[in-house]
């Protein structure tokens, strides 16, 4: 083998090896059988599902039912990962909402002090400022209430969610205390500073059917 066919192999190898680190196994996923690696909070309760707001379809969705206020958190607090999501609305009317909440810090409680991806219906990709002490700095400001609008909000032509029924993709990318978020393979945001900079991730139950088909947190490279 020449000197330059070694070259190139070598720049595959580390390539493979680059994405494997970048990829490689997610730390927390869904498996599509069982709700493994999360607990239920509904209720002021942990792991107590009487209704079973929280189940999985015959063919490997997590459904939320939307009939009582709780969420899906991860069993274990996590940093530096990249969140692949996609979800779709159910049956029901516009008003559908939801949300995933990260870097939750405090005990188990429906608005711990955390970061949110907004999912409500008309107005998926805001990113909101959960409780006292949350804050990041994103388009030239330091926010620590409310919710960052996504570009294009209220504009038609420029909306990024899919007609409901249809899939939706969140890719959500925390390394250290930066934040960055794509909806359906748009950028929606990029920001610094985030406080705090991990923690448990929860997927809201609030109003509205819901089905998530994947959630996988992957590690990322150094």
């Amino acid at each position: 083998m020449s000197r330059i066919n070694l070259y190139f192999a070598a720049l595959c190898l580390s390539l493979m090896s680059f994405n494997t680190v970048y990829a490689g196994e997610p730390i927390v996923s869904f498996n599509k059988k069982d709700l493994s690696g999360f607990y239920t909070y509904l209720g002021g309760e942990k792991n107590a599902d009487p209704d079973g707001v929280f189940s999985v379809t015959k063919d490997g969705l997590l459904k939320i039912s939307g009939e009582h206020r709780g969420y899906l958190s991860t069993a274990k607090p996590l940093s530096n990962y990249r969140l692949e999501a996609e979800f779709k609305w159910g049956a029901g009317d516009a008003s559908s909402d939801s949300g995933i909440f990260f870097h939750a810090v405090e005990e188990d409680k429906m608005w711990a002090k955390s970061l949110e991806v907004q999912m409500r219906a008309g107005a998926t990709g805001d990113l909101c400022l959960i409780g006292k002490g949350a804050a990041l700095a994103a388009d030239g400001k330091s926010w620590t209430r409310g919710c960052i609008p996504r570009p294009g909000k209220g504009d038609p032509r420029k909306e990024i969610e899919e007609k409901r029924g249809d899939w939706n993709k969140i890719q959500l990318i925390c390394k250290g205390d930066t934040v960055e978020l794509t909806i359906n393979g748009k950028k929606i945001l990029a920001g610094t500073n985030a406080h705090a900079s991990s923690g448990r991730i929860y997927f809201q139950c609030y109003s509205g059917e819901l089905f998530y088909r994947e959630i996988a947190f992957y590690p990322l490279a150094d």
